[in-house]
């Protein structure tokens, strides 16, 4: 047990207390949770998304207009004029959010998404009814409902091919039983994040859609160290349980967990005050997964993998690296 104290980076977790707390126990509970959560979440954007995509789904899924206008600051209208504006002449619930070129000094840009081939009615009605913001025209896209179905297709093969490749991965490196504790956790991190991001009224679009794939790589991260140390306690530990030896792992790498995570929050949290647009839909996904990843990191991921061995130790014996 000596020699497993001593290792690098118990150097790193001893600075701070080392804690006592029954995470396996909690594990039971939190994923009972999850499971709640993620069942209403789904359950409700499902029926959102049925009676109108467009209220949960980016215009890239759904296929729509979009027009990103300059315009005069001192001519600036409010979001709420200018959506009851598109209201009046007809569009169906119009996009209408300012951003800011990324930068020191970038401009602040105006950004209007509506249904498929009404780009040109947008852009007549705001000229219409708000000359004095001197709008400019800087680019105006329209995405057919063909591209928004492939782009959906793509976007969830590029999440089920990456969990795919971790799977592999882990189970070469150490056992299948870890790859599955590993896996599951991510598509309940994926699962949960994609619910609250519905709560909190962001449509799911691809800038969504990349934040969750950053969230998959940085919770099995974290998840990883957590193994790695179950794996070196498995060869040096005597006279534990393996439900002991996970408890003793979690709760050995909780420092590193948490500080890792409050430096990543403080980072995207940053991005999420003072970004615009696509970059503040971006943080805010960031910041909701990666509570969420380290939320699963300690109670899910380590439960699934005791569940899978069915609480006995696994042999790592095969196991060179």
């Amino acid at each position: 047990a000596a020699r497993f104290k001593e290792s690098r980076f118990w150097t790193m977790a001893s600075s701070s207390p080392e804690t006592q707390i029954d995470f396996i126990r909690l594990g039971r509970y939190a994923i009972f949770f999850s499971l709640t959560v993620i069942v209403v979440s789904l359950a409700a954007f499902g029926w959102t998304a049925r009676r109108d995509q467009s209220r949960v789904l980016g215009i890239e899924f759904t296929g729509g207009s979009s027009v990103v206008f300059s315009f005069d600051s001192t001519g600036r209208v409010p979001e709420s004029e200018i959506r009851k504006a598109l209201e009046n002449a007809g569009l169906a619930q119009p996009f209408v959010q300012y951003q800011r070129e990324v930068g020191e000094g970038g401009r602040e840009m105006l950004l209007v998404k509506g249904p498929p081939g009404v780009k040109d009615e947008i852009v007549r009605v705001l000229a219409e009814r708000f000359p004095s913001a001197a709008l400019t025209v800087e680019s105006a896209d329209d995405v057919g409902p063909q591209i928004g179905r492939e782009l959906k297709v793509k976007a969830a093969w590029a999440v089920l091919l990456s969990l795919l490749i971790m799977i592999v991965y882990i189970s070469w490196r150490y056992e299948f039983g870890f790859a599955m504790g590993a896996v599951l956790a991510l598509f309940h991190d994926a699962l949960f994040t994609l619910g609250l991001v519905y709560w909190m009224g962001i449509p799911v679009n691809l800038t969504v859609v990349a934040a969750i794939l950053t969230i998959v790589g940085y919770s099995v991260n974290d998840t990883i160290v957590i193994f790695d140390r179950i794996r070196e306690g498995i060869r040096v530990v005597r006279g534990k349980s393996f439900v002991e030896l996970c408890n003793l792992s979690i709760n050995q790498t909780l420092s590193r967990t948490i500080l890792t995570s409050l430096t990543t929050l403080l980072t995207v949290l940053c991005l999420a005050i003072f970004g615009g647009g696509e970059i503040r839909s971006f943080a805010l996904t960031m910041l909701v997964g990666v509570l969420v990843g380290t939320y699963s990191t300690i109670t899910i991921a380590t439960p699934i993998v005791l569940a899978w061995y069915r609480y006995r130790t696994p042999d790592f014996s095969r196991k060179t690296g």
